[in-house]
Formats: structure tokens, sequence, C-alpha cells
């Protein structure tokens, strides 16, 4: 088991961390964000991600359209951070793209999460 506790950035996750890692615990700092991602045989490692949540649970989810959001995919991509939601809606499941703010608050409100980095 390979576990970190000294934040690493976006860029470094890429070399070092390619895969999904499901996200354990948000820790909301001042101008970051912290993520601790668990990923398969027991490697854990905390990210830091350059943004803060930037709605509260639930007051915007009318606004996409949704009524529950089931799960948050962060896509650690070259060109930057790609966000979506796995939501209910009138219509069935769908999945919309959000923020990064509203990613991390949705995570920070327990919504389940994976960053996924190429």
């Amino acid at each position: 088991m390979t576990t970190s506790t000294t934040p690493i950035d976006l860029l470094a996750l890429r070399e070092l961390a390619p895969g999904t890692g499901r996200v354990c615990s948000v820790s909301v700092g001042k101008d970051d964000t912290l993520l601790r991602l668990a990923y398969p045989r027991g490697v854990q490692l905390v990210v830091s991600v350059p943004a803060v949540p930037q709605w509260s649970h639930g007051n915007n989810w009318a606004l996409l359209a949704i009524r529950r959001p089931l799960a948050v995919r962060l896509s650690n991509t070259r060109t930057g951070l790609d966000c979506s939601v796995l939501a209910t809606s009138r219509i069935g499941p769908r999945r919309i793209r959000i923020s990064i703010g509203q990613a991390l608050s949705l995570c920070a409100s327990g919504v389940h999460a994976v960053l996924c980095t190429d």
C-alpha cells in the first residue's frame, strides 16, 4: 500500500497515477481544494485542485434540470479539468457538464466522485 499525504498538483498526477481514483475526502482551503484519492491496490494520494466550491448543495440543481446528482466525474486531461455529473431528471438519467466549482461542491456535499487521469 502506498500513501502520500503531501499534496500534488494535477500535472504531477498525470505522471504519477494515470487511471481512475475514487474521491474519499474533500478539504476546502482558501485558494484550493484538496482531494484524497484512493486507487486500486491501496494507493492513496492527495491532489490539490486550484479551485474552491462555488455553490451550496441543492440550491442550483433545478437550473441544470436535474432532480438528484448521483456521481461526479472529474477528468484530468492535458487541456485542464473537465467535469460532469450523472443525475436523475424528468426524462431519465443524464450526464451534464458542470464547472470545476460545481463539481467540487457536489464532492464536498458527499456525492460519489471519481477523478480520471489520461
